[in-house]
């Protein structure tokens, strides 16, 4: 989806545009990606890592504007930021490196958020968080794709599911019905227990 590899057949669309004709740039003003490594090097500050953000917008030689502020701000206070925004990000624990770089993808204000393994290394707390902000962006008109491994996880936040095992698609479709019994024992040839979760409703 975001150009950084090339599909054997087809072709891969966002917002009506082929991914493999788009620059860079153009690339980063449809998709943000937020990488499963959330290790940032340098010392650079919260606020820095997350105007990283608007680099697509801006010009080569261009400056950041009111406009590029503003978001990085929204930005660091949706993500509960704003106290640590001169932190060096090298001093941050790995939940909050990982809401340094969801900051940085929502800064870019693009239609598609793409993900892979947000909650990789977090604990159950900072998992969460992590999903309820990307929720909070759908629910805003945003499409988001994840690569999950976290079936419970999967099936509390997504609308939609591709279960993948050793490259196959085994089943598309809401939770409900991807995530039976006999699907995930098909699978992953293990005993599962698919049950609602009482708080959730999931």
């Amino acid at each position: 989806i975001n150009g950084h590899s090339t599909p054997p057949s087809g072709t891969v669309s966002v917002e009506g545009a082929a991914v493999s004709t788009l620059s860079a740039r153009e690339i980063g003003r449809r998709i943000a990606t937020v990488p499963q490594e959330t290790q940032l090097s340098f010392s650079f500050s919260v606020r820095e890592a997350v105007a990283m953000g608007r680099h697509p917008h801006i010009g080569r030689f261009g400056t950041a504007d009111e406009i590029d502020r503003r978001l990085v701000d929204e930005a660091l206070e949706r993500t509960e930021l704003t106290a640590l925004s001169d932190r060096p990000v090298t001093e941050l624990s790995g939940g909050e490196r990982q809401r340094v770089l969801l900051a940085r993808a929502f800064t870019q204000e693009t239609p598609l958020l793409l993900l892979d393994e947000p909650t990789a290394n977090l604990d159950i707390n900072h998992a969460v968080t992590t999903l309820d902000l990307v929720r909070s962006v759908v629910d805003e008109g945003t499409a988001a794709v994840a690569a999950i491994h976290d079936l419970t996880l999967a099936a509390r936040y997504c609308d939609r599911l591709v279960l993948l095992t050793d490259g196959v698609v085994r089943a598309v479709g809401d939770p409900e019905s991807v995530l039976t019994n006999e699907t995930l024992t098909n699978a992953f040839d293990a005993r599962t227990v698919v049950s609602e979760d009482p708080l959730t409703g999931t």
